[in-house]
Formats: C-alpha cells, structure tokens, sequence
C-alpha cells in the first residue's frame, strides 16, 4: 500500500499547537441559522420554508483578524465580509441554480429550504446506507457540474468549504444543491488548486460521518462520480506529501482524531490510485 509521510519528530510541538489552533477556528460560530416556515419581512418572494443566517456581532472584528492570521499561516481562502458575502451568495445562487434568494434590512440572508445538509442526512442513524450513498454520489457529481462552469468573474467556480455541511440533498427528487459560500479561494488561486480543495473538503467530511470500514469504497465511489483526473492525481500527491497534516484549514474543517485521520489518508491514497489506475 502507497501511505503518507508522517511527522517523526518526537515531541511533535509544531502538529500540537495546529491541531489546537484548528480546533479554535473550527469551533467559532460568527453566524446565527435559524430555519424558518415563512420568509421574514423583507423577503417576501420566497413563499416556502427558508433558511436564514445572519452574522453574529462579533463577527466583524474576528474575520479581518482570522483572515491575516490565515494568510501569515499560508492559508488559501478569506472569509467575506458582510457585504461581499452577501453579494457572492445572491451571485452564486442566481449563477448555479437560477435562483433568487432574499436580503433583509437587518442583514439576513434568506434562502428557499430544499432539504437538510448532506452532513446531517449522514449522521442520521435511522436514514438507510443506500439513501446516504446515493447523497453522496448526486452531491459528487455536483461538485463536478459546478467545476465545469466559469461564474466567478469569469474564472472557473470553487466553492471555498465544501463540506458535507454545505451541501443539501433531497431524497424524494434526488437533487443536490451547494450553499453557503462565505468562504472564497483567494483569486490568485489557479483552478486546478482550488477545484482539489474542494474534492479534499468534500472527500474528508463525508468519511468524517461513515464508518471507517466504507472509507476505501466510498472514496472510489466519490472519485468515479466525481470523475476529473486531474483533481483526483493531485489530491492523491497532496495526501501522500504530508501537507495535509500542517494545512490549519483542512485540521479545523476535519476534526477528527488523528489516528482516525491516517486511516482517511490511507483510504483516500489507496480509492485515487485505483481509480486512476483504470481512468
């Protein structure tokens, strides 16, 4: 089996104070979520049950904060500001899906309910295997349709934080849809980077909710719906170099134990190249 280099270094002190920092990151909420029958005022086109987030108060002084230290960490992605937040989400939801969403007065994001975050679809011990399998492989495919599309000022569209959180699937009609999209690649970014951040981001918070023995199947299966070569070569070099286990953003999106976080990488590394393999 092809494995990962790992940190030897005996007292591990640079893993330890990333594996803390991460866990501080992953843990601050700046929005408020709640989920709604009815539009608030302000959004009145919306006539079915909505979601709608709002920034906490704090927000405004953490984000310019935790976006220098992400770039003096080497960090890739800035989270929005209000306004550019709000602005690339009525952007994106026009782009990828045609759809209108609203924007209150107060500062509420309003969007039509589709369904529950995959996220939650697999944590659900009542929902079936095939029915969380199935979210998985519609959502893979997804990714891969947006991927294809040039909607980011007329760069290819990556999403930033695309986890199982961010992403809603409806059983009933087998649709997915992404959303959520505070969190942005830097622009200077080249495509092929940031489309494997989001294959990773993808890839690692779904095996984060299954149980360890479907890691080596449901990544094969991630990768035959996801399809793009290029994303899977480069992903598999990114696990198998060993930067995943420094990159701050991946420890706080993927917060897992680490001995739990080998057997991904193993998983992962071993489903790319069989797939590969025969590509």
């Amino acid at each position: 089996m092809v494995s990962r280099k790992q940190n030897t270094h005996p007292l591990h002190l640079t893993t330890l104070w990333r594996e803390v920092l991460a866990r501080q990151l992953g843990g601050l909420q700046i929005n408020r979520l709640e989920k709604r029958s009815h539009s608030p005022t302000g959004a009145t086109h919306i006539s079915s049950a909505v979601a709608c987030k709002k920034r906490r108060w704090f927000a405004r002084l953490a984000i310019p904060i935790g976006n220098r230290i992400s770039r003096l960490l080497g960090v890739r992605i800035d989270v929005l500001g209000d306004s550019a937040w709000h602005a690339r989400e009525i952007r994106m939801h026009h782009a990828l899906y045609e759809e209108e969403i609203g924007l209150t007065a107060s500062g509420w994001l309003v969007v039509p309910w589709i369904a529950d975050a995959l996220s939650v679809t697999l944590a659900a011990p009542e929902i079936s295997w095939q029915k969380k399998a199935r979210g998985i492989q519609v959502s893979a495919k997804e990714l891969r349709r947006l991927h294809d599309l040039a909607c980011e000022h007329g760069r290819a569209f990556s999403h930033g934080d695309a986890g199982v959180r961010n992403i809603a699937f409806d059983d009933v009609s087998g649709e997915a849809r992404w959303f959520d999209f505070e969190i942005q690649h830097r622009p200077e970014i080249p495509a092929n980077w940031r489309h494997m951040d989001d294959l990773r981001a993808f890839v690692y918070s779904t095996l984060a909710l299954i149980p360890e023995a479907s890691f080596n199947g449901i990544s094969l299966e991630i990768f035959q719906a996801y399809e793009r070569s290029d994303s899977i070569r480069r992903l598999r070099g990114e696990v198998m170099s060993g930067r995943l286990s420094c990159e701050i953003f991946h420890l706080a999106q993927i917060q897992v134990p680490s001995a739990k976080r080998i057997l991904m990488d193993e998983a992962v590394i071993e489903a790319a190249s069989i797939f590969l393999a025969v590509s």
